[in-house]
């Protein structure tokens, strides 16, 4: 058996390998244990950065123990064989356990590419652009292998621009239904159709979508310019969604949650924000805000929650775009707009008072922690 003074030793090396590679596990999975047979150590467990296990074996070897490896880096078992994804309903929940009464992490909509980890009965861990992990049931998401999802990342695409549409059994709006359909959904285009475009989901599937509610995906990304984005856009999208009801978790026309909503608003003006409001918080750049908010432009980032103390940790709950004159538009019980006008009929006390800072990321959004649209989701350059 190995002494007291291993084991703490032991300990401490997993602790620090994960701080390093998976300080946050929204985005890294580092599971590991270890337990003792004789003087050996035996690692056991699973991750999904094979540089967090290699980084840990050469710390254990230069300390001086010896241990067998019994590590897995993911991907695994059946999705080793097909470790991407696409996601093939509209909006796809994704979980914290494979199991349907978990809480529910986060979305992904339809056409957002994956990576595949594991399958646990009829549930896969898979991970979305912006690294959020999360339990996809098999009915959200259609695996592939590389060829495969090679072959689908090669096809014309079309992106569902209304906030709510259908896709239909034939050309014909009195024909059977195929899919629900929301804005930012991606679809490959087959072929058109009179007033329709022919489009074949990631799982096979053909339906007929209107061309009102969709513009080809090449000619929506020549129209954006992750370098140069606008306020005015940012705003614009953002009101799209007024009234649309808060769902933890959501990501959605159909439902969002606070930072679902920033992330969906600038999703559809060509940037992938990280998932949560604790995340969006290191991204981007730091605003003087001033006495009374002079110093807050429109389309900035506020944030909220609970300010640091002696004692106590800065805590990050809520993120809301600001649309100028002391407004902002967020997502709280649905999306709505307050104010930090005491004078005005829609001031909120309470986002005044747990307002901790703004960040900037306009102009240009891509910066560390941010990544494009056109080269995440469809790996166009």
């Amino acid at each position: 058996m190995i002494n007291a003074q291993q084991t703490e030793l032991i300990e401490n090396l997993i602790s620090s390998v994960q701080k390093e590679f998976s300080p946050d596990k929204r985005t890294v999975l580092f599971s590991i244990s270890f337990s003792s047979e004789d003087s050996k150590v035996k690692l056991n467990g699973e991750t999904t950065s094979g540089k967090a296990k290699d980084a840990l074996l050469k710390r254990l070897t230069d300390a001086g123990l010896t241990f067998s490896d019994s590590i897995i880096v993911l991907p695994s078992g059946e999705a080793a064989l097909k470790p991407f994804g696409v996601v093939t309903i509209s909006v796809a929940n994704m979980r914290t356990k494979p199991e349907h009464s978990a809480e529910m992490a986060t979305q992904a909509i339809l056409g957002t590419p994956l990576k595949v980890y594991k399958k646990v009965r009829d549930w896969y861990l898979v991970q979305t652009p912006d690294n959020y992990l999360g339990w996809m049931d098999d009915d959200g998401l259609m695996p592939m292998d590389e060829s495969s999802f090679n072959q689908w990342n090669d096809t014309e695409k079309i992106i569902i621009t209304s906030n709510a549409c259908l896709g239909y059994e034939k050309a014909d709006l009195k024909s059977a239904i195929v899919t629900d359909l929301v804005i930012g959904n991606i679809l490959s285009k087959t072929g058109t159709s009179g007033e329709f475009a022919e489009a074949k989901l990631p799982d096979g599937r053909l339906c007929y979508v209107k061309n009102e509610d969709h513009i080809p995906f090449t000619k929506w990304a020549e129209g954006i310019d992750e370098n140069n984005i606008k306020a005015g856009e940012i705003i614009s999208t953002a009101k799209l969604f007024m009234g649309v009801p808060y769902l933890w978790g959501g990501t959605s026309a159909k439902g969002l949650d606070c930072s679902g909503f920033t992330k969906t608003v600038f999703f559809l003006n060509g940037a992938v924000l990280p998932r949560d409001a604790s995340q969006q918080v290191h991204v981007g750049m730091p605003v003087e805000t001033g006495s009374d908010f002079e110093n807050v432009f429109p389309g900035d980032l506020l944030f909220f929650g609970e300010k640091a103390t002696d004692s106590t940790r800065e805590r990050i709950t809520h993120v809301a775009i600001y649309l100028g004159g002391k407004e902002f538009i967020h997502a709280a019980g649905r999306v709505k707009i307050n104010s930090f006008d005491r004078n005005s009929k829609i001031f909120s006390a309470y986002r005044l008072r747990t307002f901790i800072r703004a960040k900037r990321l306009l102009p240009n959004p891509i910066l560390p922690g941010i990544i494009p649209v056109k080269t995440t989701i469809l790996n166009q350059d």
